[in-house]
């Protein structure tokens, strides 16, 4: 009976270690989680701060003979926005644009955006739609919906809109050829006069 009873508290002990080992990894795994979410707010945080030196260095030229050292080695001085914000910012002026233009865009939604993960792709996708199919996406971001969800969103309204200028485009061209069918009745009138 005392094997037995041996057995059976090896075994509890056993579970006991698993558990508490498993706790472990959940919260080492919590942490890592808060880590990573630390970091992506610090991210939106920096990219906001480098966006509004941008807008301030672009206002006032005061990148133009900033001095570093080029590759070899030498002294230099920036001539241009672009050479500046390849040097320092780490980025080109242009990607600095696209990236003052999608804030400029969502507002107050932009850290949401960028939070869920949006691309500059799903950004001009958004840019291109029209107002009332941008309040669509801005209300499911003010919901809390994944980038999937948006993502998806976006191409439903997108494939809306082709599809609405395909059907302008065949009014058009059929609009066109009556047009010119009229044209040619009254130019024939005309000749027959």
């Amino acid at each position: 009976m005392t094997q037995e009873v041996a057995i059976h508290d090896d075994a509890a002990e056993r579970a006991a270690r698993e558990k508490q080992e498993v706790m472990l990894g959940w919260s080492h795994a919590g942490e890592l989680i808060g880590r990573v979410q630390a970091a992506a707010c610090f991210a939106t945080v920096a990219e906001k701060m480098i966006l509004q030196q941008y807008v301030e260095l672009k206002k006032t030229k005061a990148y133009v003979g900033y001095p570093y050292i080029d590759q070899d080695g030498s002294p230099a001085t920036v001539a241009t926005l672009e050479e500046y914000c390849r040097l320092k910012l780490g980025r080109s002026a242009r990607r600095c644009e696209e990236l003052l233009s999608n804030q400029k865009v969502l507002g107050d939604l932009y850290e949401q955006a960028e939070r869920v993960g949006l691309r500059q792709r799903d950004y001009n996708a958004f840019k291109a739609l029209p107002s009332s199919d941008r309040e669509v996406i801005r209300q499911a971001l003010e919901e809390g919906s994944n980038r999937e969800e948006i993502v998806e969103k976006l191409v439903e309204l997108t494939e809306r809109q082709l599809a609405h200028k395909d059907q302008l485009q065949a009014e058009l061209a059929e609009a066109k050829a009556d047009i010119t069918t009229k044209d040619d009745r009254a130019a024939k009138r005309e000749r027959e006069i």
